[in-house]
């Protein structure tokens, strides 16, 4: 059987929507970080509402240890 926390890291995840602060903290824990990237779903979701999330992500002290 496949180790769960191995086969975790091999996905790629989508910070789109409201990743801050839950969604974020846990991808760090079980994620590589290079493997979670910032997908804003414009033009789906509001132009403002996805430069305010980007501008969260960017500014966010969870990945100032990355």
């Amino acid at each position: 059987m496949p180790n769960l926390h191995g086969e975790l890291k091999k996905l790629y995840c989508n910070l789109a929507g409201a990743p801050l602060p839950e969604l974020l903290s846990v991808l760090l824990q079980v994620g590589v970080p290079s493997h979670i990237l910032y997908g804003s779903d414009w033009p789906y979701t509001a132009l403002a509402l996805c430069t305010h999330v980007a501008d969260e992500v960017d500014q966010t002290a969870l990945l100032g240890e990355v």
